[in-house]
């Protein structure tokens, strides 16, 4: 088995979104945002992957994201609710 886990911002805030393209209509887009705010944070990433294929019938098409917050009671204890879809 895998484990996903979201990662926990570090910083004030930040937002990213990368995109890559390949041949065979192949591409892999992802958007993430996430901040920190004294003891509370939150982060949110969504994700497209997708592709035609060289073989008939070999497309494939995903979708997912994951959501996340939490807060730090101290440097040993923290809670957070992590969720994700696809």
């Amino acid at each position: 088995a895998v484990e996903i886990k979201p990662k926990c911002p570090v910083q004030p805030s930040e937002t990213r979104f990368t995109t890559s393209f390949g041949s065979f209509y192949t591409g892999q887009h992802r958007l993430s945002d996430g901040a920190r705010r004294g003891q509370v944070f939150y982060n949110f990433t969504a994700g497209l992957d997708h592709t035609t294929g060289d073989r008939t019938s070999s497309d494939f098409r995903n979708k997912d994201t994951s959501v996340a917050a939490g807060y730090d009671f101290s440097e040993h204890w923290k809670t957070s609710l992590q969720g994700r879809y696809g």
